[in-house]
């Protein structure tokens, strides 16, 4: 990643700036992940201004181990530490996760334009039959009996086959 060629960009559908790591962090993420994959640089405040973050021996591994915490399925994205003027910055790299959403803390987000929106009910129900791999019409009604079926119908549909 060109660090500045990022920075001058700005923040977009793949790149999110935090000046800390905090649960924004983690809900960009998450929306990340249920979208196509981002870049989240910590340090660095929304205006594209470096603030730098401190980072001491253990944060970046209390940083991955909060991330998967938080993320079910667990997320484990890639965390460099780069210097940028003078100062720390951390670029988290998260990928696109096409086994199902993926959730923060029981909630699900996902990245649109430079936000990250809280996903609806129907957007999480379709993402979850998207990943096992079935549609609405492999799904049996429990009410449903074999007299709510058109004979007359179903031979004309077998016929046309």
């Amino acid at each position: 990643m060109n660090l500045a060629r990022v920075l001058s960009q700005g923040e977009s559908e793949t790149v999110e700036f935090k000046a800390s790591f905090n649960d924004e962090a983690l809900e960009a993420i998450g929306a990340f992940a249920n979208a196509g994959g981002g870049w989240l640089l910590i340090g660095v405040e929304s205006t594209g201004t470096i603030s730098g973050v401190s980072v001491g021996k253990k944060t970046l591994e209390d940083w991955a181990n909060r991330i998967q915490e938080a993320t079910d399925p667990r997320l484990q994205p890639s965390i460099i530490r780069a210097e940028y003027a003078g100062k720390t910055v951390v670029a988290i790299r998260v990928e696109p996760v096409a086994t199902g959403p993926v959730s923060v803390r029981g909630r699900f987000f996902r990245r649109v334009g430079r936000t990250n929106q809280r996903m609806s009910h129907e957007e999480i129900v379709q993402r979850l039959l998207n990943a096992s791999g079935l549609s609405w019409d492999a799904s049996v009604e429990p009410q449903a009996a074999w007299e709510d079926l058109d004979k007359g119908r179903i031979r004309d549909h077998v016929a046309v086959i």
